[in-house]
Protein backbone atom coordinates (compact mmCIF):
# COMPACT_ATOMS: atom_id res chain seq x y z
CA UNK A 1 0.00 0.00 0.00
CA UNK A 2 1.08 3.60 -0.32
CA UNK A 3 1.90 5.73 2.72
CA UNK A 4 -1.19 5.63 4.86
CA UNK A 5 -3.43 8.68 5.16
CA UNK A 6 -3.72 9.65 8.85
CA UNK A 7 -7.51 9.71 8.43
CA UNK A 8 -7.62 6.13 7.20
CA UNK A 9 -8.79 3.91 10.01
CA UNK A 10 -7.72 0.40 10.78
CA UNK A 11 -9.72 -2.02 12.87
CA UNK A 12 -8.74 -2.01 16.52
CA UNK A 13 -7.85 -5.48 17.74
CA UNK A 14 -8.58 -5.31 21.44
CA UNK A 15 -6.31 -8.16 22.47
CA UNK A 16 -3.33 -9.47 20.57
CA UNK A 17 -3.61 -13.13 19.58
CA UNK A 18 -0.24 -14.87 19.80
CA UNK A 19 0.41 -17.77 17.45
CA UNK A 20 2.11 -19.92 20.09
CA UNK A 21 0.13 -23.12 20.54
CA UNK A 22 -1.77 -23.04 23.82
CA UNK A 23 -2.28 -25.98 26.13
CA UNK A 24 -5.37 -26.46 28.26
CA UNK A 25 -5.06 -26.86 32.01
CA UNK A 26 -7.15 -29.40 33.94
CA UNK A 27 -8.74 -29.65 37.36
CA UNK A 28 -11.41 -27.60 39.04
CA UNK A 29 -9.01 -24.86 40.06
CA UNK A 30 -6.02 -24.86 37.66
CA UNK A 31 -3.04 -22.58 38.22
CA UNK A 32 -3.31 -19.02 36.92
CA UNK A 33 -1.01 -19.69 33.97
CA UNK A 34 -3.08 -22.73 32.93
CA UNK A 35 -6.29 -20.73 33.24
CA UNK A 36 -4.71 -18.13 30.94
CA UNK A 37 -3.81 -20.82 28.42
CA UNK A 38 -7.32 -22.26 28.59
CA UNK A 39 -8.86 -18.84 28.03
CA UNK A 40 -6.49 -18.24 25.13
CA UNK A 41 -7.42 -21.63 23.60
CA UNK A 42 -11.14 -20.90 23.97
CA UNK A 43 -10.74 -17.50 22.34
CA UNK A 44 -8.75 -18.91 19.42
CA UNK A 45 -11.28 -21.69 18.83
CA UNK A 46 -14.11 -19.15 18.84
CA UNK A 47 -12.39 -17.25 16.03
CA UNK A 48 -11.52 -20.38 14.04
CA UNK A 49 -15.15 -21.51 14.14
CA UNK A 50 -16.05 -18.46 12.03
CA UNK A 51 -14.57 -20.03 8.91
CA UNK A 52 -17.23 -21.36 6.52
CA UNK A 53 -16.96 -24.05 3.87
CA UNK A 54 -16.07 -22.91 0.34
CA UNK A 55 -19.11 -21.61 -1.55
CA UNK A 56 -19.97 -19.75 -4.73
CA UNK A 57 -21.86 -16.78 -3.26
CA UNK A 58 -20.59 -13.54 -4.75
CA UNK A 59 -19.94 -10.72 -2.30
CA UNK A 60 -22.19 -7.68 -2.47
CA UNK A 61 -21.08 -4.07 -2.49
CA UNK A 62 -20.35 -2.39 0.83
CA UNK A 63 -22.18 0.88 1.52
CA UNK A 64 -22.06 3.35 4.38
CA UNK A 65 -25.05 1.51 5.86
CA UNK A 66 -22.68 -1.44 6.49
CA UNK A 67 -20.09 0.46 8.55
CA UNK A 68 -20.89 -1.17 11.91
CA UNK A 69 -20.88 -4.66 10.40
CA UNK A 70 -17.65 -3.80 8.61
CA UNK A 71 -15.99 -2.92 11.92
CA UNK A 72 -17.33 -5.97 13.80
CA UNK A 73 -16.57 -8.51 11.09
CA UNK A 74 -13.28 -6.79 10.28
CA UNK A 75 -12.11 -7.32 13.86
CA UNK A 76 -12.78 -11.06 13.55
CA UNK A 77 -10.96 -11.26 10.23
CA UNK A 78 -7.91 -9.31 11.41
CA UNK A 79 -7.58 -11.74 14.32
CA UNK A 80 -7.92 -14.71 11.96
CA UNK A 81 -4.98 -13.41 9.93
CA UNK A 82 -2.78 -14.10 12.98
CA UNK A 83 -4.13 -17.53 13.98
CA UNK A 84 -2.62 -20.72 12.49
CA UNK A 85 -4.97 -23.17 10.79
CA UNK A 86 -4.00 -26.54 9.36
CA UNK A 87 -0.56 -26.27 7.78
CA UNK A 88 -0.62 -22.46 7.65
CA UNK A 89 0.52 -19.84 10.15
CA UNK A 90 -0.07 -16.12 9.77
CA UNK A 91 -1.67 -15.10 6.48
CA UNK A 92 -1.57 -11.93 4.41
CA UNK A 93 -5.34 -11.40 4.21
CA UNK A 94 -8.79 -12.89 4.84
CA UNK A 95 -11.85 -12.22 2.66
CA UNK A 96 -15.26 -11.73 4.25
CA UNK A 97 -16.66 -14.55 2.11
CA UNK A 98 -14.37 -16.94 4.03
CA UNK A 99 -16.34 -16.26 7.23
CA UNK A 100 -19.80 -15.52 5.77
CA UNK A 101 -21.68 -17.64 3.22
CA UNK A 102 -25.14 -16.07 3.33
CA UNK A 103 -24.51 -12.41 2.42
CA UNK A 104 -20.76 -11.79 2.23
CA UNK A 105 -19.62 -8.20 1.86
CA UNK A 106 -17.02 -7.17 -0.69
CA UNK A 107 -14.01 -6.51 1.53
CA UNK A 108 -10.94 -8.21 2.93
CA UNK A 109 -8.83 -7.61 6.02
CA UNK A 110 -5.07 -7.52 6.45
CA UNK A 111 -3.17 -8.35 9.65
CA UNK A 112 -2.21 -4.70 10.26
CA UNK A 113 -5.93 -3.89 10.63
CA UNK A 114 -6.48 -2.35 7.21
CA UNK A 115 -9.85 -3.15 5.62
CA UNK A 116 -9.79 -3.09 1.82
CA UNK A 117 -13.37 -2.31 0.77
CA UNK A 118 -15.03 -2.86 -2.63
CA UNK A 119 -11.78 -3.83 -4.38
CA UNK A 120 -11.89 -4.14 -8.17
CA UNK A 121 -9.05 -5.04 -10.49
CA UNK A 122 -9.74 -3.11 -13.70
CA UNK A 123 -6.42 -3.21 -15.54
CA UNK A 124 -3.76 -5.89 -15.84
CA UNK A 125 -0.87 -6.93 -18.01
CA UNK A 126 -1.47 -9.61 -20.61
CA UNK A 127 1.53 -11.48 -19.26
CA UNK A 128 0.79 -14.08 -16.59
CA UNK A 129 3.14 -15.58 -14.02
CA UNK A 130 2.82 -18.77 -12.05
CA UNK A 131 2.89 -18.64 -8.26
CA UNK A 132 2.61 -21.31 -5.59
CA UNK A 133 -0.23 -20.46 -3.21
CA UNK A 134 -2.30 -21.98 -0.45
CA UNK A 135 -5.63 -20.98 1.06
CA UNK A 136 -7.09 -20.96 4.57
CA UNK A 137 -10.31 -22.37 3.10
CA UNK A 138 -8.40 -25.48 1.96
CA UNK A 139 -5.91 -26.16 4.73
CA UNK A 140 -5.76 -29.91 4.05
CA UNK A 141 -4.73 -29.39 0.42
CA UNK A 142 -1.10 -29.00 -0.74
CA UNK A 143 0.11 -25.71 -2.18
CA UNK A 144 -1.05 -25.15 -5.75
CA UNK A 145 0.60 -23.40 -8.69
CA UNK A 146 -1.83 -20.82 -10.09
CA UNK A 147 -1.72 -18.23 -12.89
CA UNK A 148 -1.60 -14.57 -11.88
CA UNK A 149 -1.34 -11.33 -13.81
CA UNK A 150 2.12 -9.83 -13.39
CA UNK A 151 0.89 -6.26 -12.79
CA UNK A 152 -2.56 -4.95 -11.91
CA UNK A 153 -4.35 -1.66 -11.33
CA UNK A 154 -7.03 -1.64 -8.66
CA UNK A 155 -9.74 0.57 -7.22
CA UNK A 156 -10.76 0.20 -3.59
CA UNK A 157 -12.06 2.12 -0.58
CA UNK A 158 -11.05 2.34 3.07
CA UNK A 159 -12.68 3.57 6.28
CA UNK A 160 -12.21 7.26 7.04
CA UNK A 161 -13.28 9.45 9.93
CA UNK A 162 -15.40 12.51 9.30
CA UNK A 163 -15.00 15.78 11.19
CA UNK A 164 -17.88 14.86 13.49
CA UNK A 165 -16.14 11.58 14.41
CA UNK A 166 -18.47 9.27 12.48
CA UNK A 167 -17.02 6.81 9.99
CA UNK A 168 -17.58 6.70 6.27
CA UNK A 169 -16.16 5.06 3.19
CA UNK A 170 -13.48 7.00 1.38
CA UNK A 171 -13.46 7.87 -2.28
CA UNK A 172 -12.14 5.12 -4.54
CA UNK A 173 -8.36 4.88 -4.36
CA UNK A 174 -6.55 3.90 -7.55
CA UNK A 175 -3.26 2.01 -7.16
CA UNK A 176 -0.98 -0.11 -9.32
CA UNK A 177 0.67 -3.20 -7.84
CA UNK A 178 3.13 -5.91 -8.76
CA UNK A 179 4.66 -8.67 -6.67
CA UNK A 180 3.16 -9.75 -3.31
CA UNK A 181 0.43 -7.08 -3.16
CA UNK A 182 -0.70 -7.91 -6.69
CA UNK A 183 -0.96 -11.56 -5.65
CA UNK A 184 -2.93 -10.68 -2.49
CA UNK A 185 -5.46 -8.58 -4.39
CA UNK A 186 -5.96 -11.28 -7.03
CA UNK A 187 -6.38 -14.05 -4.43
CA UNK A 188 -8.86 -12.07 -2.31
CA UNK A 189 -10.84 -10.66 -5.25
CA UNK A 190 -11.22 -14.24 -6.51
CA UNK A 191 -12.78 -15.15 -3.15
CA UNK A 192 -15.11 -12.16 -3.34
CA UNK A 193 -16.13 -13.21 -6.85
CA UNK A 194 -17.05 -16.70 -5.60
CA UNK A 195 -13.90 -18.32 -7.02
CA UNK A 196 -11.13 -20.34 -5.38
CA UNK A 197 -7.61 -21.21 -6.48
CA UNK A 198 -8.50 -24.88 -5.87
CA UNK A 199 -11.30 -24.80 -8.44
CA UNK A 200 -10.34 -27.22 -11.22
CA UNK A 201 -10.95 -24.54 -13.85
CA UNK A 202 -9.37 -21.62 -11.93
CA UNK A 203 -7.81 -18.98 -14.17
CA UNK A 204 -6.25 -15.55 -13.68
CA UNK A 205 -9.36 -13.78 -14.97
CA UNK A 206 -11.39 -15.16 -12.05
CA UNK A 207 -10.00 -12.23 -10.04
CA UNK A 208 -11.66 -9.78 -12.42
CA UNK A 209 -15.28 -8.83 -11.82
CA UNK A 210 -17.68 -6.77 -9.77
CA UNK A 211 -19.46 -9.28 -7.58
CA UNK A 212 -23.15 -8.72 -6.83
CA UNK A 213 -24.89 -5.37 -6.95
CA UNK A 214 -25.51 -2.28 -9.03
CA UNK A 215 -21.90 -1.76 -10.09
CA UNK A 216 -21.16 -3.26 -13.51
CA UNK A 217 -18.33 -1.12 -14.87
CA UNK A 218 -15.37 1.00 -13.83
CA UNK A 219 -17.24 4.12 -14.99
CA UNK A 220 -20.06 3.22 -12.58
CA UNK A 221 -17.50 3.04 -9.80
CA UNK A 222 -15.89 6.36 -10.56
CA UNK A 223 -19.22 8.13 -11.06
CA UNK A 224 -20.65 6.78 -7.80
CA UNK A 225 -17.62 7.00 -5.51
CA UNK A 226 -15.13 9.30 -7.22
CA UNK A 227 -11.40 8.55 -7.18
CA UNK A 228 -8.27 9.97 -5.61
CA UNK A 229 -6.77 10.51 -9.08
Amino acid sequence: MTEQDPNVLTVNVAEEINTVEAGVGGGSNPPKEDRGQAEYYERVMKYLQRYVAPHKVKSRWVTNADIEKLKTEGDVMVNLCTIPKGMYGNVAAIAHSQVEDKEPLRFFAMPDGLLVVNPVIFKHTSAEIEKSEGCMSYTEEPMKTVPLYHKITVLYQVLKQKEDGDLELSEMMEEGYAGPLAAIFQHECSHLNGKYIYDEDYKASDAIGFGEGEITSVDDLKNKYGTNK
